[in-house]
């Protein structure tokens, strides 16, 4: 994304020509037919073309043109309706299509282009049905001021800096939250049709996203930033004990200049926490361990919310700060956040912060240099000292509440490094490493309260079982590593998925197991696993894992042929392990009995909510790029297939690539013909969900012009069902790059 924060109009023209449409739906069941016609809205303007009668109608409308600036198309979408005609009634809806032109923008404004004139071809998109057809039409922009980046602030969901780019400074983390009222729970919600409450509250979310952003925008350029890395965008919907609504974003600003000979720079960080997983290696005197903090806030309809939620984030914050410099660190970087809400039995919210504790500044020959110019590939002096730095322990053995053992660093020999390193940073330079990469994954589940427990007892016990959950997960993820590698001594990109429902708390471990070799690993040297489970449990708890790996693709009965383009595959939790284990024999024996199985077969509560679960859990996890481990496509997650493949790049593939913009949507697709009702029928309407957010992610690569996605993810997902209803909202996120 490309914001303007200048205070001079950058005036655009814009001309559009609606041409046709293809695979409409029948509306008129009398004709077999659709009257169909588009309006083509933009701020307060509308303009329509004529009714053509057709399933594939052609218009080639006459020339709708806006004349508008940078700023107010960063605000406003321009969006085609798509309308079935009725002579005595009013027109029916058939679906929607929503036009982004700051995409657009930014990828002519980084090309370097004064103007564009493309013909789009993008899906018709409904919250109910899905996909109804695709809309053609003409897009002719012209930009009448030329580019000038400092009228701007760049937006990338990576935290690589562009390669035409130099970093100068790195300020540090900027967010906002946005605290609203969720046009679902409003009153008149209780008398407007299904599709007009889904339309009005994805408006208005995209509307609030998009102010968020420019909020962070302004933030950063009072700072002196010109870009923002590792932005991501989070909705929290919590639902019936206050009605409201959360925006989360967070980013890290940075201030970059064009790589130009001689010019004098002076890398520094301002701010202490920060988003990227990375850090300029000539700066980084070593890393500490993982710092985290988390809390629980009881739901509930009280004065300054807002004012509560940004203190208790503030807080976290702070709290993980004081972690690492209690350790001897000064920074902390793999920032992230997730937050989780519990609407059953007592409603709170779980808030969490995690990153890697790190000890950065310049050597002292570093502050007598007249330049410091920064540039990740430029040759260093000594590159296995500059590379091998993050690993070097930053800790002081005595100030922290565990032991460490320290042994001499393998590649420079003059740092002392540990046995082994857990870190929420990017994998290292693969010139570090020996052997393959492995995803490894673990996940717990927990009950904590009964049906008569309310928010203040969940609360308590959430705070009682946290840490020894948090204990135990790292254990199993240790024990797991040294099953599936024993010569691993690296963790990267560790990553934390919780889920809260029903009184169950399910904590789900990712990361990626390496084996590096500036850390000791012998005999002698090797990181002590804890002992955690017994020999029989951690059989079980491996069966469990080889057996329990399921895929939306899997449950359907697809054409053996037919490669699936994107698949979710599903962590599966055992019942008996969230339930007691009187109450599972009580739950097994009824469904034993045939009036059991006729009432599974009508609606099971415990057994859908069980099912919603386990994919809410998957789909949380997020984005498993293919090709970063040799077994990831055995984790649980979001998987690109064959298909997607060119289009969905991982880091690697990414680094050949130019970035030209940002994307993301907020998607919403409810059901209510209540047959979502097992794992079958849920998986069938996520698979659908997903398909069509696919489909829609492709319409954006034509409309920039960009050949593929890079750090494509899914920040913010919701899954919810009742007897009568399924509900999925999804932010889906992206660099578009070629």
């Amino acid at each position: 994304m490309l914001i303007p924060i200048c205070g001079e109009r950058l005036p655009v023209k814009i001309s559009i020509r609606v041409v046709s449409a293809r695979g409409l739906p029948v509306m008129n069941k009398s004709i077999n037919n659709t009257d169909a016609f588009v309006e083509v809205r933009y701020k307060d303007d509308v303009e329509k073309t004529e009714v053509v009668t057709s399933l594939e109608p052609v218009w080639n409308s006459d020339l709708i043109v806006f004349d508008t600036d940078e700023r107010e198309l960063c605000e406003e979408i321009i969006e085609f309706r798509v309308m079935d005609h009725d002579t005595y009634s009013a027109n029916d809806a058939i679906g929607r299509v929503e036009l982004d032109i700051n995409m657009v923008i930014e990828s002519m404004r980084l090309a370097k282009e004064e103007e564009r004139d493309d013909q789009i071809v993008l899906p018709i998109w409904d919250t109910i049905h899905g996909i109804r057809g695709y809309l053609m039409f003409t897009l002719k922009i012209t930009l009448m001021v030329p580019t000038d980046y400092s009228y701007y602030v760049q937006f990338h969901s990576s935290d690589k800096i562009p390669a035409e780019f130099a970093l100068c400074e790195i300020v540090g983390l900027v967010g906002t939250m946005r605290y609203e009222k969720d046009p679902e729970q409003q009153w008149i919600d209780r008398i407007r049709a299904p599709r007009a409450s889904n339309d009005a509250r994805q408006a208005e979310m995209r509307s609030e996203m998009r102010q968020a952003t420019i909020e962070v925008a302004e933030k950063a350029y009072k700072a002196g930033a010109q870009m923002v890395l590792a932005y991501r965008e989070m909705i929290d919907i919590e639902g019936a004990p206050t009605n409201n609504y959360c925006l989360r974003v967070y980013g890290t600003a940075i201030v970059v200049s064009p790589i130009r000979p001689g010019i004098l720079l002076h890398p520094r960080l301002s701010f202490p926490i920060i988003s990227m997983g990375w850090l300029p290696s000539e700066w980084i005197w070593g890393s500490g361990p993982l710092v985290s903090s988390r809390t629980a806030l009881i739901l509930e309809e009280v004065d300054n919310l807002d004012v509560l939620r940004k203190r208790a984030w503030t807080d976290l914050r702070h709290e993980i700060f004081q972690q690492a410099q209690s350790m001897g660190c000064n920074a902390v970087f793999g920032y992230r956040e997730e937050l989780v809400i519990h609407d059953g039995a007592g409603s709170i919210a779980l808030l969490g912060c995690f990153g890697t504790a790190v000890k950065y500044g310049p050597s002292e020959a570093e502050e007598q240099m007249e330049c410091d110019v920064y540039n990740e590939k430029r040759p260093h002096a000594d590159d296995s000292k500059s590379l091998c730095a993050l690993y070097h322990a930053a800790i002081d053995p005595e100030s922290v509440p565990f032991n460490v053992k320290l042994y001499p660093c393998n590649w420079c020999k003059n740092e002392l490094v540990g046995d082994l390193t857990l870190s929420t940073a990017e994998c290292p330079d693969s010139s570090l490493l020996i052997g393959t990469k492995n995803y490894i994954q673990v996940s717990m589940a927990k009950k904590l309260v009964t049906e008569d427990d309310d928010a203040e007892d969940l609360a308590t016990r959430l705070n009682t079982v946290l840490p020894s959950i948090d204990k135990d997960l790292f254990n199993l993820l240790l024990t797991e590593g040294k099953a599936v590698n024993a010569q691993g001594n690296g963790f990267f990109e560790v990553r934390c998925t919780t889920i809260l429902t029903d009184g169950i708390l399910v904590c789900a471990l990712t990361a990626v197991l390496v084996r590096l070799s500036c850390l000791q690993k012998d005999d002698s040297s090797a990181p002590h696993l804890p002992q955690v489970l017994s020999f029989s449990s951690l059989q079980r708890h491996n069966d469990s894992r080889r057996f329990s790996w399921g895929s939306v693709r899997e449950a359907m009965r697809m054409k053996p042929n037919q490669a699936p383009a994107i698949t979710l595959k599903i962590l599966h939790l055992k019942r008996g392990v969230m339930s007691s284990p009187e109450e599972n024999n009580r739950k097994t024996s009824k469904l034993n009995t045939l009036v059991g199985k006729i009432r599974r077969t009508k609606f099971d509560k415990d057994y859908i909510s069980h099912c919603v679960l386990e994919r809410l859990l998957s789909a949380c996890i997020g984005v498993i790029e293919s090709g970063v481990a040799a077994n990831a496509s055995n984790m649980a997650g979001v998987h690109m297939g064959m298909p997607l493949i060119s289009l969905v790049l991982n880091r690697e593939q990414a680094a050949d690539h130019k970035t030209i913009g940002r994307w993301r949507q907020i998607y919403i697709k409810e059901d209510n013909s209540g047959s979502v009702r097992d794992s079958a029928t849920t998986d069938a309407f996520l698979s659908t969900a997903l398909d069509d957010c696919l489909a829609m992610a492709r319409g954006a690569l034509s409309t920039s012009s960009a050949t593929a996605f890079c750090s494509f993810s899914i920040p913010s997902a919701h899954f919810s069902t009742t007897k009568d209803q399924a509900q999925i909202v999804i932010v889906l996120a992206g660099d578009l790059c070629r």
